[in-house]
């Protein structure tokens, strides 16, 4: 079924919501992801306070959980990809790299990466294809 002008003008307005948010530190701890609420939302990740990655999900609580596990997470995989595969022990789609490029990965999520969510159900998928079509982040490619 077609989405609606109305749906669109309500996806818009979640988007701006979901862009002006504060952004948030990544922390990379169980009580840390254990703060987030449990509901259904749409993630948006920054680097130099450009858009670089968009996720949706069932529950925000459990995907800043899983922001914590290289096999998890494909945003983490994809750091490794674009900025450590060049180092010893990298291996292309492992779900788990050596300790130092995990220690890499984790530095670069707390000290580069910020985030902002929306809790959102319906629609949230559209919501996620309309941030990237217009953002085209790059470790969602």
């Amino acid at each position: 079924m077609p989405i609606t002008k109305k749906q669109v003008n309500s996806l818009n307005k979640s988007k701006e919501i979901l862009l002006v948010k504060e952004k948030n530190k990544i922390l990379l701890t169980t009580e840390w992801a254990k703060r987030f609420p449990s509901e259904a939302g749409v993630c948006v990740f920054f680097e130099g306070g450009k858009i670089v990655y968009v996720g949706e999900t069932g529950s925000i609580a459990k995907r800043m959980k899983n922001l914590i596990y290289t096999r998890e997470h494909i945003l983490r995989k994809k750091i490794a990809l674009n900025h450590f595969s060049g180092l010893k022990g990298y291996e292309k789609g492992s779900n788990k790299y050596t300790v130092g490029i995990e220690a890499k990965i984790n530095d670069f999520l707390i000290n580069r990466i910020e985030f902002s969510y929306l809790l959102i159900d319906k629609d949230r998928k559209d919501l996620k294809k309309l941030v990237m079509k217009e953002y085209k982040p790059k470790y969602n490619s």
